[in-house]
């Protein structure tokens, strides 16, 4: 278990330091939950299915982030990485 939670605090941290600049109006507090959620989960997948199960799960969640950002805002106008413009 240790290692899948390592992958996903690796992961928020890599993420926080590319993107913060998109999400500074986000309370800390805020980001913070998200990540303990995440972990929570992460450790709730494991002890119900195993490490197969988690990592099923996180390549899920890249694979939906890869549709959204490579598809969905492309086809809506929003750029993939800048978000712009906001008001999308």
């Amino acid at each position: 278990m240790l290692v899948e939670v390592l992958i996903v605090i690796v992961a928020w941290v890599l993420g926080n330091v590319l993107f913060n600049a998109y999400e500074r109006h986000v309370p800390r507090i805020r980001l913070l939950l998200k990540v303990l959620i995440l972990i929570g989960l992460v450790c709730l997948l494991h002890v119900v299915g195993g490490r197969w199960l988690v990592f099923t799960v996180l390549a899920l969640m890249t694979l939906g982030m890869a549709v959204l950002h490579g598809w969905w805002f492309p086809k809506h106008g929003i750029h993939w990485r800048t978000a712009e413009p906001y008001d999308e």
